[in-house]
Order: C-alpha cells, then structure tokens, then sequence
C-alpha cells in the first residue's frame, strides 16, 4: 500500500490542531501523520492505541511528549504552537514538563522571562528548565 505523502505547499496549510481520536482515525485511514497539536494532547490510552503494535509505543508515552515538545519548540508555527505547549506545561510527567518549559523559552521568551520567576514546580529538573539562561 502506498503511503500518502502530501506535498510541501499542502502541509503547510494543513490545520496544526487535531483532537487525539481525530489522529488516531487519520493515522489508521490514510497513513498521515497527526499534527504536532493532536500529539501533544493524547493521554495514555490515546498513545497506546495510536502506536499499538509500532516501535514508537516502546518509548513510552512521556518519553515520547518530551519529543513532541522539543519539536513546538522548534515549529515555525508560533501561534499554533503555544497552545499545546501550555496544555504540556500541565502534564503529570515532570519529563514532558521540562521539556515544555524549553520549548515556552524558545517560541515565547517574553512569556517564558514573565513566568520564570513565579513559576513552581516540585521537580529539580523543571526548576532547572526554568532557571536555564535563554538560548539567543
């Protein structure tokens, strides 16, 4: 079966939010991948259903987040991008959680600065991820 594989001019146009059940029917159907948005909002039972049967569900769901993360922080999506970066920010994992406080510094660093001084999380590696010296 032939994936589909759109071209570089439809993907940018493509909607960045995607529910987590919307991804997992669009993965199953066409063999497209979900957008970041849509990944950074599964939850465990989501994850594992997506990735059943696939390396990627050794990994791990945090494990896997993290990644996510560090991919919004790099998008060139700003705007779509924040969003799911809040709701990681969120996340029970202190991995995904540090990982969205680097990507807030990268795509908001006003908001990232803002933020840095109240925020608290009881995990030593997020307060280290909100104390790192912003990148230029």
């Amino acid at each position: 079966m032939a994936t589909h594989r759109p071209s570089a001019e439809a993907a940018d146009m493509q909607p960045l939010f995607l529910s987590a059940p919307a991804a997992v029917q669009l993965v199953r159907a066409l063999g497209v991948a979900p957008c970041l948005a849509g990944l950074a909002a599964l939850d465990d039972a989501g994850f594992r259903q997506l990735f059943a049967g696939t390396p990627v569900k050794r990994t791990g769901r945090d494990r896997f987040l993290r990644n996510v993360a560090y991919a919004l922080g790099n998008s060139r999506r700003r705007e779509a991008a924040l969003p799911a970066i809040e709701r990681l920010l969120a996340d029970a994992s202190p991995l995904v959680r540090g990982a969205a406080v680097w990507a807030l510094s990268r795509q908001a660093p006003e908001v990232f600065a803002a933020r840095r001084g109240s925020a608290a999380d009881p995990d030593p590696a997020v307060q280290a991820e909100w104390s790192a010296p912003l990148a230029e």
